[in-house]
Formats: C-alpha cells, structure tokens, sequence
C-alpha cells in the first residue's frame, strides 16, 4: 500500500482507541441478556 502525504489541514485524525472500543462494547452489548441491553445505550457506554 502506497502512503498518501495530505497537507497538514486536510489529514484526518482518527483515535485507534475510540475505535476499539467501540468494538468492543458492541460486542459485550450484543452477548448481554435482552432484558439488561434494552437499558443500555451504546453512546453512554462507550463515552
């Protein structure tokens, strides 16, 4: 894969962290019992 240089203003900036976790409390709410997951809402939790 060929690296793309962007101007500094046009680079996007993307937290590999945000990304796991979200990941990962899709996949702890989708293992959730249904009574408990329909409290729950996914922008709460990961924030």
């Amino acid at each position: 894969m060929k690296a793309v240089k962007l101007p500094h203003d046009q680079r996007v900036y993307v937290n590999v962290m945000e990304s796991l976790v979200t990941q990962e409390v899709g996949k702890q709410i989708k293992e959730t019992p249904p009574r408990i997951r329909r409290y729950l809402r996914m922008e709460e939790v990961v924030t």
